[in-house]
């Protein structure tokens, strides 16, 4: 017989209606002015796919505004890093800022992808465990991207676009409380789901802020998101 969670799951994975940053520049309908008259992008390096020269200047991007910062990274250093052209950026992007704010949507796009592969059967601690695990595997297979899963909201900088924290931010704690709420009905947690949830979706961050100083691969191990998530169960199971 499926348990309470088993039968739940279904309103656990549903999509999420997460606002994406504001102003994002998406770059899926670019000006027709920046292509060339054999309809590639004026300034495309030859040889190269579109798609592969967009998830290039991401990928600088991403490294080098965690490096730099937004003022301190001029777009000729991420061309450089990507090894493209400026009229790509802009074909892509738009401008800087919004290649920044792409940069974060990126991130968190990351994430949802990771919670969609969460299993659709599981008790609730595997659900959690799964959660904590797709913000963990993020960080150690795109480290400088996962760094913007955390910047807007912990360490947001004056000098940088603007981005909605608030909408980012609510992506792991509204599937975290989802889960717990379907362990307060089946007697399994005690205590306020929401307020459960809040603390998990900052016990989250903790280890991944600690990597970035430490730089210890122990503190965002597959087996770390399991014991984080047990001592927190320890607490609040009836």
């Amino acid at each position: 017989m499926p348990s309470a969670a088993q039968e739940s799951w279904k309103q656990v994975n549903a999509p999420m209606q997460v606002n994406a940053p504001m102003n994002v520049a998406r770059g899926s309908t670019p000006a027709a002015s920046g292509r060339s008259r054999a309809g590639r992008p004026a300034g495309r390096p030859p040889g190269r796919a579109e798609g592969e020269i967009r998830e290039d200047i991401l990928q600088a991007a991403a490294r080098l505004f965690a490096e730099g910062g937004y003022a301190g990274t001029p777009v000729q250093a991420i061309v450089d890093a990507a090894g493209t052209t400026k009229p790509m950026v802009y074909y892509y992007f738009q401008n800087k800022a919004g290649l920044y704010r792409e940069v974060v949507a990126a991130s968190y796009g990351r994430v949802r992808k990771g919670l969609e592969q969460i299993p659709e059967e599981g008790d609730i601690q595997s659900l959690l465990t799964a959660v904590v695990e797709a913000n963990f595997g993020l960080y150690r297979e795109a480290p400088y991207l996962a760094r913007f899963t955390l910047i807007p909201i912990l360490l947001p900088r004056h000098d940088a676009p603007e981005v909605d924290a608030e909408a980012l931010g609510a992506i792991n704690y509204r599937i975290i409380q989802r889960i717990l709420d379907i362990g307060v009905r089946a007697g399994e947690v005690a205590g306020d789901s929401s307020e459960i949830a809040l603390d998990l979706t900052g016990l989250i961050a903790i280890p991944i802020l600690a990597q970035f100083v430490h730089n210890d691969p122990r503190m965002v191990e597959t087996e770390a998101a399991g014991r984080l998530v047990e001592r927190l169960l320890d607490g609040i199971r009836k």
